[in-house]
């Protein structure tokens, strides 16, 4: 993913996405299976590099290299999957962020590597030097930090999610993404997420980051965020708490507690929770209806809000939430989709619609709603849905060719050359890759700093190896 200017998607909106793929992850790599090739676990997307966990627990990267954020001990460009030089360990998974990127290591610590101008390598160096091989996480008396159970990505800052439930971030912290309370100045060791009290936040379950904020989950109490809250994307109004916050605020809105096994999802500027029960409620900017909740505003929108059908009614019955740049996707139980918010591309698969402000069916070319989806995962201004027979389709935006079909269209359309050989697929901002069942993957889209991994700088309309 390369940031270029556009009309309609600002550098700044384009850093917050690319930040949010960081941290979502997905399973394979960017080559199709070979018997020289080791299959892989799961991938990250960044700005303009990736990287992907093996079976064997190395770390392959791959694009620019400019700051050291492949990992191999060098600066240049790598159009096709490059060793992690010297991990000296096993990864269990990794998170790219803007210039940097961070594994978790099988004995629970982290190590990273790229660009450390704001800390974000958290090795306690002083000197903020880049490092084109991976360094380890310490503490403030450079003892490698351990017990990490999950971590997180953001532009310029990772957080560890640890086995007791604490979270400690690093990094850079000029939004108070680091949420360690005190001063807004960054940090170049973890240092504990904290809560209004300044203690540390505990019986977290789960982390999500976006680029300038960050939300938990807790066992028991409330969702907690902490970082840029311009939108209100803290769940809390910034004429309260303020547009940035370096504490771990409590989302004051008890119906999110309610969301029994509530799962977050961080888009660059709205936030929203999905219950077990199939509820959902979003919160932060809604300028094109990307909170669903039959309302437009410009204005910060911290409550969070029931999404609702056109007459009010809150909707039950999601099983999976998609964030794309300014829109928000649902597969519900039954395996078909609804979509809300921009649809300047056709993202949302209705219609020529500018915008819609309440979930609406995703519709095929035929204009009957699309059935058997499996998993769904939003782009910057696309979507896509795999199919329960591990088909893929893809809508919306297909600059460089990112749908994969060959078209720009605001109806499901298949994926080239997949048929029904698909386990997951990923969506970034200008690319997009899928793995195989054989534990390849196939990529396409932008290709210009080698972001399809197959030898190459050329886009491509349809999956290559």
């Amino acid at each position: 993913m390369k940031c270029k200017g556009d009309a309609r998607f600002s550098r700044v909106l384009c850093a917050a996405f690319a930040a949010l793929l960081a941290t979502a992850g997905m399973a394979g790599d960017v080559r199709a299976q070979s018997a020289f090739d080791p299959v892989v676990t799961q991938v990250s997307i960044g700005s303009s590099s990736a990287c992907a966990v093996t079976t064997s627990g190395g770390v392959k990267c791959w694009g620019t290299g400019n700051v050291g954020q492949l990992g191999n001990n060098s600066t240049a460009l790598r159009s096709t999957p490059f060793d992690v030089s010297g991990l000296a360990g096993t990864a269990v998974s990794v998170r790219v962020g803007g210039r940097h990127a961070c594994a978790l290591m099988a004995t629970g610590g982290v190590k990273c590597w790229g660009a450390n101008d704001r800390g974000q390598l958290g090795n306690n160096d002083a000197t903020h030097t880049n490092s084109l091989v991976p360094v380890a996480v310490v503490d403030a008396g450079n003892q490698p930090i351990a017990g990490v159970a999950a971590i997180a990505a953001g532009e310029n800052h990772a957080c560890a999610l640890t086995a007791t439930g604490t979270v400690n971030c690093w990094g850079a912290n000029d939004s108070g993404q680091l949420g360690g309370g005190g001063s807004y100045d960054d940090s170049n060791v973890p240092i504990a997420v904290v809560d209004g009290t300044e203690a540390p936040i505990t019986n977290v379950v789960s982390l999500v980051a976006s680029a300038y904020h960050n939300c938990a989950s807790t066992l028991t109490g409330p969702t907690l965020c902490w970082g840029t809250n311009v939108n209100g994307q803290l769940g809390n109004s910034p004429d309260s708490i303020g547009p940035v916050s370096n504490l771990a605020v409590p989302v004051p809105d008890a119906s999110v507690r309610a969301l029994t096994g509530a799962t977050l999802a961080a888009g660059a500027f709205h936030t929203c929770a999905l219950g077990a029960a199939g509820g959902a409620k979003c919160w932060g900017f809604n300028g094109l209806g990307e909170l669903g909740n039959n309302l437009y505003s410009s204005d910060p929108n911290p409550d969070p809000s029931p999404v609702v059908d056109a007459t009010n009614i809150p909707l039950t019955g999601f099983a999976e939430l998609a964030l794309g740049s300014q829109h928000t996707c649902a597969r519900t139980v039954g395996g078909s989709m609804k979509c809300w918010g921009y649809n300047g591309y056709g993202e949302l698969g209705r219609g020529p619609d500018f915008y819609d402000k309440t979930p609406q069916p995703v519709l095929t070319a035929g204009n009957s709603a699309i059935a058997g989806v499996a998993t769904i995962v939003a782009g910057g201004f696309n979507t896509c849905a795999m199919t329960a027979f591990g088909g893929v389709r893809c809508w919306g935006d297909n600059r460089y060719g990112k749908d994969g079909n060959g078209i720009a269209t605001a109806a499901p359309a298949a994926v080239i050359g997949l048929g029904a050989g698909t386990k997951s697929v990923a969506a970034g901002f200008s690319h997009t890759c899928a793995v195989t069942v054989g534990g390849g993957v196939l990529c396409w889209g932008e290709n210009s700093l080698g972001e399809l991994g197959n030898n190459g700088t050329t886009s491509s309309f349809e999956p290559v190896a």
